[in-house]
């Protein structure tokens, strides 16, 4: 049994230090941190990680998106970091409601129907790892059901609210319905920094898709931990009938997590956030396969850029609904390299074996891995 996904921070850390790992579950987090002890049901077989690290490469702008990334000094800020990001989603009348976005950005947000479903509890008490905490609903809609704890002030819920929902509106609209209710949002304030999340396959939160964060102050227009923690669930949910992260393991919060936020905030209007976010993201690196991977920099920001955006990981997913094996809980096992440059040639139409060995140092296992995806999943065509 599977209880969820955490990157909490480490218990003396201040917030602007690196997101520590809590793999208590089917996702990940960044790793450098010192682990909380885990509870009952932290027993997935995904519980390793490696640590994000920071980066030695900069950034390209997004105004040259098509320019291709160019490695130049830097460092990389930390996901909980101390500057927030630029941004502005003030009460009800968002600014990212229908904003087109510019020619580097996701596509703009659509309209979709979120699945509702039963009223959610007026409170809710947690039990789960070492979360106790009586919680009060202060929102719900189809989209989302936000729930505070007694310490977190109610201005919060100004902006966290239009932009979650906006959020997990697209996140629908692009991916596909996962599950059939709402998401459930966990806010703490001063306690249980960073977060975690579960989805609704798991009876440790049950049975809700939850992302559960803490904040020593919430202040308007700190996206980041938010979207990260709804990248988990997409990656998770967005094979539909199958769940887990195949490759999660090796990327990390280095890979799907950063490109989810970066078209995330394009498609909403935030551009100055995806700016910042560009130039961040382009900096961050982890050890996998190799030391000083960018996986984001030179792996999926590339591939998003030139086969159609958010649509490529859509059909990626597909791909793994349709065709990637799982056990009898539905949980899908860890890719190898071989399969996932596979699956994600099938997704975006064309071979990305050039592009892969473009961004990745090459280890002489992959090319006879790729041979053996070829022959294991033949109907994956590109």
């Amino acid at each position: 049994m599977r209880a969820g996904s955490r990157f909490e921070l480490g218990r003396v850390l201040a917030l602007a230090a690196p997101l520590g790992l809590f793999a208590c579950g089917n996702l990940i987090g960044l790793g450098d941190l010192e682990k909380a002890d885990c509870v009952v049901d932290c027993s997935s077989a995904h519980a390793g990680a490696s640590a994000a690290g920071t980066g030695t490469a900069g950034a390209t702008s997004p105004a040259a998106a098509g320019a291709g990334n160019t490695p130049n000094g830097g460092v990389a800020t930390s996901l909980a970091g101390s500057a927030p990001l630029a941004g502005s989603l003030n009460g009800g009348t968002s600014a990212i409601a229908g904003t087109e976005t510019g020619g580097a950005g996701g596509e703009p947000p659509v309209e979709v129907g979120c699945p509702g479903g039963p009223e959610p509890a007026l409170t809710w008490t947690e039990h789960w790892f070492e979360h106790n905490q009586e919680l009060t609903r202060v929102h719900y809609d189809d989209c989302i059901a936000v729930y505070f704890d007694g310490d977190t002030s109610m201005a919060a819920k100004d902006w966290l609210v239009p932009f979650l929902n906006k959020a997990w509106a697209y996140s629908l609209a692009t991916y596909g319905q996962m599950g059939s209710e709402r998401v459930y949002v966990i806010v703490h304030q001063g306690k249980f920094l960073g977060g975690h999340s579960s989805t609704f396959a798991e009876a440790s939160h049950d049975n809700h898709a939850v992302i559960d964060m803490g904040s020593d102050d919430w202040v308007d227009g700190e996206y980041d931990l938010p979207a990260h923690l709804l990248s988990f669930l997409v990656d998770s949910q967005g094979a539909h009938t199958k769940f887990g992260a195949p490759m999660g393991w090796q990327y990390d919060n280095a890979g799907f997590p950063l490109i989810y936020k970066y078209d995330l905030y394009l498609a909403l209007g935030l551009n100055d956030v995806a700016a910042d976010a560009f130039t961040d993201f382009n900096a961050i690196k982890n050890g996998s396969p190799y030391a000083n991977t960018f996986w984001f920099r030179d792996w999926f920001y590339p591939v998003w850029r030139d086969h159609g955006h958010a649509k490529l990981f859509a059909n990626y997913e597909t791909l793994l609904e349709k065709h990637f094996p799982v056990g009898a809980d539905h949980w899908m096992p860890d890719m190898n390299y071989g399969q996932y440059f596979h699956f994600m040639s099938g997704a975006a139409g064309v071979d990305l074996l050039p592009a892969a060995r473009q961004a990745f140092v090459w280890h002489p296992d992959f090319d006879d891995e790729v041979a053996a995806a070829k022959a294991d999943f033949p109907d994956i065509k590109y």
